[in-house]
């Protein structure tokens, strides 16, 4: 990660170490470790025979004990995607700074994650599904699969 997109990043990186720190805190998760600039950790088994599913906010992924490297690959492409609502709330935020530097800061604080909320919506009116509907999902789904080949 580039000083400018960890600068931009921010509100995910908290956000990611937060959710993070919680779960290990719960002890819902184990194992801490970076890579790359994010925070991994693994669902205890008592989690995971209960959620399925690998699960990324921010810059930390809870990872499924029994996914492979590909379920790796698709959780990062989230993160990527995190990072770029992150650097698109810090351009729209600069610009209204120029009216009200609390609006500019209110916009790039909440970036990223609350930004994906119209993907979901939209995911529901065009295919009645909010979660394998969004663009957000479809998008890293189809990494996936390319790095797949």
């Amino acid at each position: 990660m580039t000083w400018a997109l960890f600068v931009t990043s921010l509100p995910s990186i908290v956000l990611g170490h937060l959710f993070g720190g919680l779960l290990l805190m719960l002890g819902m998760a184990k194992a801490p470790r970076y890579r790359g600039g994010v925070l991994r950790v693994t669902w205890r088994a008592w989690v995971a025979d209960r959620w399925v599913y690998s699960t990324t906010v921010g810059h930390c992924m809870a990872l499924h004990p029994r996914r492979g490297s590909l379920t790796e690959w698709h959780e990062g492409v989230h993160v990527f995607q995190y990072e770029d609502l992150c650097l698109l709330g810090a351009i729209i935020g600069g610009l209204c700074c120029i009216v009200s530097w609390r609006l500019g800061l209110i916009l790039w604080a909440t970036s990223g994650a609350p930004w994906l909320l119209p993907n979901f919506v939209s995911g529901w009116i065009r295919f009645g599904d909010p979660y394998m509907g969004s663009e957000h999902e479809r998008s890293a789904y189809a990494q996936t699969f390319r790095e797949s080949m």
